[in-house]
């Protein structure tokens, strides 16, 4: 299956969709752009993982980078994912903890409105 990794806006908030299997070959293409929207201070990004295959440590790591970066720069980084290996990885680990997961890209964007207002 093809990687990729679409950016568009909804309600001003970065949306990356990503398609495929994020592993060593494809986390440095999500790496690069994930930091590359990063950058811009208080910026608010939903990466949507829904039409992700799998994924390995080292998409793990690109995911705690960029939430990391995301709390240096004081924006919000918030998860889309329903498939339930990739969510029950992520309690393994605690993201559920360190993330806003949710069912769908307009469930993600309105819990990064929902402070604002």
């Amino acid at each position: 299956m093809e990687f990729t990794v679409d950016r568009r806006l909804v309600e001003g908030v970065e949306v990356l969709e990503v398609e495929g299997v994020i592993d060593l070959y494809t986390a440095p293409i999500l790496r690069k752009i994930l930091l590359e929207v990063l950058a811009v201070e208080g910026v608010s990004v939903v990466l949507d993982l829904d039409g992700v295959d799998s994924l390995d440590s080292t998409a793990l790591g690109v995911l705690a980078i960029g939430l990391k970066r995301t709390r240096e720069n004081g924006g919000s980084l918030q998860l889309v994912c329903t498939h339930v290996q990739i969510l029950y990885l992520f309690r393994i680990i605690g993201f559920n903890e360190k993330f806003g997961i949710h069912p769908s890209v307009q469930a993600a964007v309105a819990a990064i409105r929902k402070p604002s207002q």
